[in-house]
């Protein structure tokens, strides 16, 4: 995921970029290093609601809330 998030920002694909990011997150969540997982997936978030201008980015804006929110549960 880390060279998906590199080529995504070389090449300014912003959604590829959320998606990377929010993505990175889930390993993390798995080792339980929940701090950078919010991180990643917050950044994601932002970048999500920052595309979403004409309303096309909902459903990244959904799965980044999704996760955040059970990030913060644990």
């Amino acid at each position: 995921m880390n060279t998906a998030l590199e080529q995504a920002r070389t090449l300014q694909d912003q959604r590829a970029e959320t998606y990377a990011l929010g993505y990175l997150g889930k390993p993390y969540e798995q080792q339980g290093q929940f701090s950078q997982a919010s991180s990643l997936t917050q950044q994601g978030l932002i970048l999500a609601q920052e595309q979403n201008i004409n309303g096309d980015a909902r459903e990244i804006i959904y799965l980044w809330q999704a996760q955040l929110g059970r990030l913060l549960k644990k």
